[in-house]
């Protein structure tokens, strides 16, 4: 993925970078989101830098995947 005027990152890099300090640069700030949604949204990026691990056998399992991503949405 390469936004404009970056250099290009492989996928796992791209989804590695983002910690709760810098998830304003993924969010478009004309959502408006509130604590709740953030904290939701970085969930989901957690699941994601889970997801891309470069040990596989760190990687979760689908079923995992959905429950996880399940409790996110469910929280609050």
């Amino acid at each position: 993925m390469k936004a404009e005027g970056t250099r290009e990152l492989p996928y796992p890099a791209y989804a590695h970078k983002y910690n709760p300090k810098t998830l304003h640069k993924l969010v478009d700030p004309l959502l408006r989101v509130d604590e709740h949604e953030r904290a939701q949204i970085m969930e989901c990026v957690r699941v994601a830098q889970l997801c891309v691990d470069h040990r596989a056998k760190h990687r979760p399992v689908m079923s995992e995947v959905v429950t996880m991503l399940g409790m996110a949405a469910s929280k609050g």
